[in-house]
C-alpha cells in the first residue's frame, strides 16, 4: 500500500500547474468520498484515474476545460487500436472527474451526459487465452518439476498458492496483492475483500482444492512487518508489478503466454460450463454490472459441438 501511494503522490506531483486547481481537489474528493462519491475510491483507482489524466488527457485538455469533450475523444483516438483498455481507462478516468465537477458546478451537467455517448468498441479479441482447470494443473505441475527445483521450497509454495488462489477465487491482482492476514477467516473457509475497485468489499469462500495449498503456504510464510497475506522470502510485500511479472514468466516458461487477469477469465469460464449461475459468479468476481460478467465467459466452441451430439 504505501508503495501505491507514493506512485500516486508522483503522479500528483507531475500534474501542470495551470490544472492543479482542479485536478489536486479532484483527488481529495476520491480519497475521501463524503458528499462527492458513495464511497471514497481504492488506492488503484485512484492511481488508475490520475495516470489516465496524466499520460493521455491533460495534453489535449484546455486549463479552462472549454474542451473537455474533444479533448476526450482525442485521448482516446490517440490510442493504438488494440489498446482498449487504456480507452476503457480514459473513460473511466473522465467520467469520474466530470462528476466532482458537475458536483462543484465547475462544468455543465450536459458534459457528462456527452461523454456519456461516448461508446468504446473492441477491435480486436484478447491475445491471451482463457485457462482452464487442466492448464492450471499443467502450470502448478511444471513448477513441481525437477526443472523447477532449483527453487526453495518456500518460492514452490507461494508460486503455487497465488495461482490457485487466483483461479479458484477469481479476484483481482490488486485484490491478490493487498491482501491481509486479518483478512483471512479460515475457520468458516473464507476471506474477505475490502475496499477494492469502486471501493467496494465482498467476502469470497475458499474452496476444498484451494486449502491445502493456502495452509501449506501460510505454515512457511516468514515472519514480516507486512500484513500482507503474499510475500517474498524476505519478507517484503508482492506488489502488482511483481506479482504479474513473476506470474507471467512462471506460465511462459510452462508453455501459456498469459498473465494472471487470465486466471480470473479462466475462473468465471469454468464454474459456469459446471452450471454456476452467472449471477452468482457476478458476486464472486465482484462486478457490478451482470453484463461485465458475461463478457468475461468464453466457452470452448468444441467442446460445446461435442456434447451437442448427446442433447
Amino acid at each position: 500500500m504505501l508503495m501505491l501511494n507514493n506512485k500516486i503522490t508522483r503522479l500528483l506531483s507531475r500534474v501542470p500547474e495551470e490544472h492543479v486547481g482542479h485536478i489536486t481537489p479532484w483527488y481529495l474528493a476520491m480519497n475521501s468520498g463524503g458528499i462527492t462519491y458513495p464511497e471514497a475510491y481504492a488506492p488503484n483507482s485512484i492511481r488508475i484515474n490520475l495516470s489516465a489524466f496524466n499520460v493521455h488527457i491533460l495534453k489535449h485538455l484546455k486549463s479552462d476545460l472549454s474542451n473537455y469533450v474533444e479533448a476526450i475523444e482525442a485521448a482516446i483516438n490517440s490510442c493504438s487500436r488494440d489498446q482498449f483498455s487504456t480507452k476503457k481507462d480514459i473513460l473511466f478516468a473522465a467520467k469520474s472527474h466530470l462528476k466532482y465537477l458537475v458536483r462543484k458546478k465547475k462544468i455543465n451537467k450536459s458534459v457528462l451526459k456527452e461523454i456519456d455517448q461516448i461508446k468504446l468498441k473492441r477491435i480486436q479479441e484478447p491475445k491471451q487465452p482463457v485457462l482452464s482447470l487442466e492448464n492450471v494443473k499443467q502450470i502448478i505441475e511444471y513448477i513441481e518439476r525437477k526443472s523447477y527445483r532449483q527453487q526453495p521450497e518456500y518460492n514452490r509454495q507461494l508460486d503455487q498458492t497465488i495461482i490457485g488462489f487466483s483461479f479458484h477465487t477469481g479476484v483481482r491482482v490488486s485484490e491478490l496483492s493487498n491482501l491481509t492476514i486479518e483478512c483471512l477467516h479460515l475457520d468458516k473457509d473464507r476471506f474477505k475483500v475490502v475496499n477494492s475497485k469502486g471501493g467496494k468489499s465482498r467476502s469470497i469462500s475458499i474452496n476444498k482444492d484451494l486449502r491445502p495449498y493456502l495452509d501449506k503456504y501460510l505454515d512457511l510464510r516468514p515472519k514480516s512487518q507486512s500484513n500482507n497475506v503474499f510475500l517474498l522470502s524476505d519478507g517484503r510485500s508482492l506488489t502488482v508489478d511483481r506479482l504479474q511479472k513473476r506470474i507471467s514468466k512462471i506460465c511462459k516458461d510452462a508453455g501459456f503466454n498469459t498473465g494472471l487477469h487470465q486466471f480470473r477469465r479462466g475462473m468465471i469460464t469454468h464454474y459456469a460450463d459446471k452450471g454456476i449461475p452467472i449471477t452468482h459468479l457476478q458476486i464472486v468476481a465482484g462486478h457490478s454490472s451482470f453484463s461485465t460478467t458475461l463478457a468475461y465467459y468464453k466457452p470452448d466452441e468444441e467442446e460445446i459441438l461435442q456434447r451437442q451430439v448427446n442433447w
